[in-house]
């Protein structure tokens, strides 16, 4: 496969054009987005990641593809045109870094470029209500823009948001981290039954208020509602 760069993706004019450009057709899961991406989260938090990613997202003004009027109201994902891998990583391989390797997206395109299903892209932009802000505008001293812990995150309608455009549940998100996969059960026992499964770096929205010691009550990004073991989500902050 021939070297993708930033330059010839911003040459393309339209979004479905750059979604084509960058799709993979791959495997979610094979390269970057194994179980050993969760041992590597150290990363993602550096002042070196942070600071690069802040430059990504105002170069392309946190639209999505990089396209004048897709911008990102949710967490701005950083996607690495050329895919990269756990030992890039591990290595700071320039390619990691590189400015020509990178491009801003939402969840959904994310996805949608590595599973090459145009289908669950959101081709018209977001209506947004008056005086509605772009959380990544909100850049305080010291502060970096909204991000999300995982930057290559392998989610199903990834976004949360259901047909009519609005959220499926509110509230915080967690990550499942240190397994495989995790268990969603109808109540807030080990005993009650299992209605869904989350797989490792998967998000849900927390529900604080049904949540109780030892479970959180969450919510899918399919709608799904119930409950999982806390030692295994990792709040985002």
């Amino acid at each position: 496969m021939s070297v993708r760069t930033y330059t010839e993706l911003i040459s393309l004019p339209t979004f479905e054009e750059r979604f084509r450009y960058l799709k993979l057709d791959g495997k979610i899961g094979e390269a970057t987005f194994g179980f050993q991406r969760w041992l590597n989260q150290e990363f993602y938090h550096s002042s070196e990641w942070l600071s690069f990613r802040d430059d990504v997202i105002i170069r392309d003004n946190g639209c999505d593809l990089g396209i004048a009027g897709h911008e990102i109201f949710g967490p701005v994902l950083i996607h690495h045109i050329n895919p990269i891998t756990y030992e890039d990583i591990i290595n700071r391989n320039p390619c990691v870094f590189d400015l020509e390797n990178v491009i801003c997206t939402q969840l959904k395109t994310h996805n949608a470029i590595h599973y090459g299903d145009e289908s669950i892209l959101i081709l018209k932009p977001v209506q947004r209500s008056r005086n509605d802000t772009c959380p990544w505008r909100k850049k305080l001293k010291g502060v970096h823009f909204m991000s999300t812990m995982y930057e290559d995150v392998d989610m199903e309608n990834p976004d949360g948001v259901s047909g009519d455009g609005s959220d499926v549940c509110d509230g915080l998100i967690g990550v499942v981290v240190s397994c495989l996969s995790l268990n969603i059960r109808e109540k807030a026992s080990a005993d009650s039954n299992v209605i869904a499964e989350a797989k490792a770096l998967d998000e849900l929205k927390i529900d604080m208020a049904n949540s109780n010691d030892d479970w959180y009550a969450v919510c899918t990004v399919a709608g799904i509602e119930g409950f999982c073991m806390k030692k295994f989500i990792a709040v985002r902050e």
